[in-house]
């Protein structure tokens, strides 16, 4: 016991040292947003009146922010995460001493039609799910409970196997599990499904080439514009016709991106759950087999759900005024954005249902793999084809009444006292 202990103790101090680091990374990424805000109001004050020079400054801030805020948010899912694991290794520590009824009962769980789970408190308070569980995902939780409630034989010595590999990959498990706890999705995976399922595409395929066409138009306005060869009055029509243009699938771009919103830090934090798992070599057969369903043989399987949320990700920068005027304005950027999410919507949309399925199953048996860690004196049961496999005469309990012992008397079972 005390090894284990010492074990998620020195996990503890290891995450801090670098929570601390970070933090000081993200004061000095603040100080230089605030310091390159500063720089560009003071060039606009002294370069009021030159147009040109305004705008250029203004264009270049607005590139050096996209990528600032980028770093930021970067360094930002890092502290949260380093959070969560030291949250993790804090748990472990109490629930090895016996300090556990502050975690989930899965009284959601409780089916008194059951035939077993009710007799042997499988869910509720002090339960074994309350005891065992810690899965991340409600699709884990889901995939957990019916683990414990199934009763089932099939493959017993694989399911064994995958717990027993799964247990000698403590770091591992931790880092899926502080992953998956980063996913605060305001719709349920099911819904997302649903929703890819009988998603109606609106882009017209028109578009595939028209903003590479009026992109390129846009450059030579611009070029034409700085050489003195056009009129501002031209460049300001070229960019009113742009966004006339996306303007008329307004009201579908803003659907679109209410709920592109929402899915996109699922798909964001689901794709670092599916790095995870291509980039660990399994040696069982179960663990295998459920890596090969998120594997693909051109393209891996995270980088495709990458792609899906950097395109979601991209309809929220419309929330940026800058960019929802000149991006789309020169370069008919949300059309874009739109017209490539539609192909992945069409391209993939059918297998997310499958690479859901498997993340909920590798957050299910890092709960099986970390009860495993956490008793190392347990053994796993074996399964006999004999007869008879336990014998015995004058046997009793000393909860069973006499009542209950003339009942199984009755029923062949003598119990002596």
């Amino acid at each position: 016991m005390q090894d284990l202990t010492s074990f998620y103790q020195n996990q503890i101090n290891k995450h801090q040292a670098v929570l601390a680091k970070v933090k000081r990374q993200l004061y000095a990424s603040s100080m230089v947003r605030l310091a390159i805000f500063c720089l560009t109001a003071i060039g606009i004050y002294f370069l009021f009146g030159n147009t040109k020079w305004v705008l250029t400054i203004v264009l270049l801030t607005i590139v050096a922010f996209l990528f600032l805020v980028s770093r930021h948010a970067d360094l930002q899912r890092k502290r949260d995460k380093l959070k969560a694991l030291i949250k993790i290794n804090k748990t472990e520590v109490k629930v090895l001493d016996r300090d556990f009824h502050h975690l989930p009962e899965g009284n959601e769980f409780k089916d008194p039609l059951h035939h077993f789970s009710q007799d042997i408190d499988l869910f509720g308070r002090g339960s074994f799910y309350q005891y065992a569980n810690r899965t991340a995902l409600q699709q884990g939780s889901e995939t957990l409970a019916a683990i414990f409630n199934e009763n089932s034989l099939d493959e017993i010595f694989k399911k064994q196997e995958a717990i027993k590999e799964l247990s000698q990959l403590p770091e591992w498990r931790q880092d899926f599990s502080a992953t998956a706890s980063l996913t605060k999705a305001e719709t349920s995976t099911t819904t997302i499904v649903k929703w890819l399922d009988n998603y109606v595409p609106f882009v017209p395929q028109l578009m595939k080439l028209l903003p590479l066409l009026f992109s390129a138009v846009s450059f030579a306005v611009f070029v034409f514009y700085y050489l003195d060869f056009v009129p501002l009055s031209l460049l300001i029509i070229w960019l009113l016709s742009g966004l006339g243009i996306t303007s008329a699938y307004f009201k579908k771009i803003q659907k679109l991106g209410g709920f592109a919103s929402k899915m996109q830090s699922t798909f964001q934090q689901y794709n670092q759950l599916l790095l995870q798992i291509e980039d660990t070599d399994f040696t069982s057969e179960l663990l295998q087999e459920r890596k090969d369903q998120i594997l693909s043989n051109h393209e891996k399987t995270s980088s495709v759900i990458k792609k899906f949320s950097n395109l979601l990700n991209s309809l929220d920068k419309n929330y940026n005024i800058f960019y929802l005027i000149f991006a789309n304005g020169f370069f008919l950027r949300t059309l874009t954005h739109c017209f490539n999410i539609e192909k992945w919507i069409e391209k993939h949309g059918s297998s997310v249902e499958r690479w859901f399925e498997t993340i909920a199953f590798f957050d299910a048996y890092n709960s099986l793999g970390n009860f495993a860690f956490n008793h190392p004196d347990y053994t796993f049961p074996k399964l006999s084809q004999e007869k008879t496999v336990l014998k015995s005469k004058g046997a009793g309990h000393k909860r069973l009444s006499n009542r209950q012992r003339t009942v199984l008397y009755h029923h062949g079972c003598q119990y002596g006292r």
